[in-house]
């Protein structure tokens, strides 16, 4: 990695490293091309093994990159990576503040006031505060800058990952997937990261597709989706009155109305609802818990909503569904159904919940 000069560490969600990489393989070519550079970067999904993270070393400068990074829609944040060091078994924090102390990072030399942040994931013998304050100590001893947790021009990250410490400056001050000004927000809605990466993995029409979410809820992946492409058609469906009047209210809200077909309907009969082999991609998130109820049928809803899905598909149309505690019933319902072919299943982690991603082709 000598020959590069900047490394930046992206947060993504763990099990989509991959979607994450191949986002910023596409932006950083696109550029490339435009610039008429080379390929002047390298791309590690997962580095150091460590799950919900992508690394790229580059040779372009900050400046070049901050553009293209920032338009990220597949991570969380964009953190520019210094260096990285397994814990000390023994006093893993007296080891860190020796490292901090020694440690050059450029952005201290001018800031006026910075703070620490920490993610922690594993199981450690010390909390995030502590690091944040054994971190800072470390800092303002060298460099004698003033911490401010609000007023910052600042942020430097110390993330205890397992048995590494990944030492950086954040470039985010706010996490890339807060980019919509929800009306309406139910309990549990989908991230906007997630919903992008499903989008990629339904591999839409390179013209005009046209995408049916038929558990739309907030209405979170046809904002998405009507975001990234202009020339896509969307069509929405709750059979939930308040999400229906909610997803109205989104999409109003980011001037994607006109662009999004919301009505009332059930997914249970989406072949009643929408013409036969009209549509690209389904792409959804059915509910689950409290907005089924308790003794919802979940295989009845699985049995009833494939087949409709099944009907309403072009012929080589992709459904990516993210199924979450009802795995095992969706795919015992799933080998019910020979109109589809699994292209891909991958667990994800939401917040310590690990639902999985079907892929499947009709």
């Amino acid at each position: 990695m000598s020959s590069y000069s900047v490394s930046l560490r992206f947060t993504t969600t763990p099990g989509l490293e991959d979607i994450t990489a191949g986002e910023l393989r596409e932006r950083l070519s696109a550029g490339a091309s435009a610039a008429g550079d080379g390929g002047d970067f390298e791309i590690e999904p997962k580095p150091l093994d460590l799950d919900g993270h992508v690394m790229l070393h580059t040779g372009r400068t900050q400046a070049q990159l901050r553009p293209t990074v920032f338009n990220m829609r597949s991570c969380f944040h964009i953190i520019r990576h210094i260096t990285s060091l397994q814990m000390r078994e023994t006093d893993p924090l007296g080891a860190l503040e020796e490292e901090l102390k020694s440690l050059d990072v450029a952005e201290m030399r001018s800031a006026s006031a910075f703070r620490v942040t920490t993610n922690r994931s594993g199981s450690h013998s010390f909390k995030s505060m502590d690091v944040q304050r054994v971190a800072g100590a470390a800092l303002v001893e060298r460099y004698g800058t003033a911490v401010d947790l609000e007023g910052f021009d600042t942020e430097v990250r110390v993330d205890a990952v397992g048995a590494t410490w990944l030492i950086g400056v954040q470039w985010t001050r706010d996490s890339l997937d807060k980019r919509y000004p929800w009306v309406y927000r139910p309990r549990v809605t989908l991230r906007t990261t997630i919903a992008y990466a499903m989008l990629r993995l339904a591999d839409l029409p390179a013209e005009a597709p046209t995408i049916l979410d038929p558990f739309c809820g907030s209405a979170t992946i046809l904002i998405e989706a009507a975001s990234v492409r202009a020339d896509v058609r969307c069509l929405a469906a709750d059979r939930d009155t308040e999400a229906v009047i909610g997803a109205h209210a989104n999409a109003d809200a980011v001037g994607l109305s006109d662009r999004i077909d919301i009505r009332e309907a059930d997914a249970r009969d989406l072949a009643e609802t929408y013409p036969p082999a009209s549509v690209d991609a389904v792409v959804t998130n059915p509910p689950y818990g409290i907005r089924l109820g308790k003794h919802a049928n979940y295989t009845e809803l699985y049995r009833k909503f494939l087949s409709g899905a099944a009907a309403v598909l072009k012929p080589g149309g992709r459904l990516v569904v993210l199924v979450g505690k009802r795995r095992a019933i969706f795919n015992r319902v799933l080998r019910e159904q020979p109109e589809f072919r699994i292209v891909n299943v991958r667990v994800i982690e939401i917040g310590g919940v690990y639902p999985a991603v079907f892929v499947l082709q009709r």
